[in-house]
């Protein structure tokens, strides 16, 4: 584990939504808890998978054999999930970050739905960006780098100029797959499952972000990151 300060530079921020913004983890995990048992098969398999993975995805990867779930069926599933804010909060020090970043400056990429993302939000009182990537607007979900580019995008700026806050190995392979690195916080998994960021942390306390102006007299930020878990 390094305990030495890591500093990075970025010019814009991708956000994931689920376990980066929002601690949702128990009421994921309980709700794919109960969707396995009625199906019948082993929990802890889908719990181990599904975090920064679309849930239409999951379900499908573990679905009976001959059973191929809807969009339909999984949109049912999300609007239990999304009404269900037991145990849901907000992963310390985001606030204090977000008030940092103009709102040209950064985005949401998630693996939910529209309706579940601006719900989760709305329910911890948080802002909603002009950029939002959901899982209705991408063809292909994490890993695949497609919500990440097009929020970089969006945004006016290049992916390697940007920098992604991560919970999950899927999205942090979809920002190596893009060439966005990731800083990921250890909300639902373990340091060791999270290795391939640049840099890892529990929240936002362990990271410092300010505005400077570079030499080409642009905006940029420095990133500095107190309590590094990464090995």
């Amino acid at each position: 584990m390094s305990t030495e300060n890591t500093s990075f530079r970025a010019k814009a921020f991708l956000f994931d939504l689920d376990g980066t913004l929002v601690n949702t983890i128990a009421a994921v995990e309980k709700h794919y808890t109960i969707w396995a048992n009625e199906l019948g098969i082993e929990p802890q398999p889908v719990i181990e998978y599904c975090h920064g993975v679309r849930s239409i995805e999951v379900m499908n990867k573990f679905a009976p054999p001959g059973k191929v779930f809807s969009i339909e069926e999984t949109n049912a599933w999300e609007e239990v999930l999304r009404l269900d804010s037991e145990g849901v909060f907000v992963v310390p020090g985001i606030v204090e970050l977000l008030a940092k970043l103009p709102k040209e400056r950064w985005a949401i990429v998630t693996s939910g739905t529209r309706s579940m993302a601006e719900t989760r939000l709305k329910q911890m009182n948080l802002p909603i960006p002009e950029v939002f990537i959901t899982a209705d607007s991408v063809t292909h979900g994490k890993p695949h780098p497609e919500g990440y580019l097009t929020a970089a995008s969006r945004l006016g700026f290049k992916p390697e100029e940007c920098m992604i806050f991560e919970d999950a190995p899927a999205g942090i392979e979809a920002g190596i797959n893009g060439g966005i690195p990731s800083i990921a916080t250890t909300t639902s998994y373990k340091p060791d499952m999270l290795q391939r960021a640049v840099a890892i942390i529990d929240n936002y306390h362990d990271i410092k972000i300010e505005a400077i102006t570079n030499a080409e007299n642009e905006m940029e930020f420095d990133i500095v990151v107190v309590n590094n878990k990464k090995q």
